[in-house]
């Protein structure tokens, strides 16, 4: 597997994580969104 095809995949799937957290989280725990929002920006 060339490296630009397991750098696609891990973003794709780590976005699925975030969005999945997000709409989790956003009628439960508005931080957690806020932080896992932030960590993602920080990330990319």
């Amino acid at each position: 597997m060339s490296s630009k095809t397991l750098n696609g995949f891990y973003l794709m799937f780590y976005s699925y994580i975030i969005l999945d957290f997000e709409f989790t989280f956003q009628h439960n725990d508005v931080s957690i969104k806020i932080n896992t929002t932030i960590f993602s920006k920080s990330y990319l």
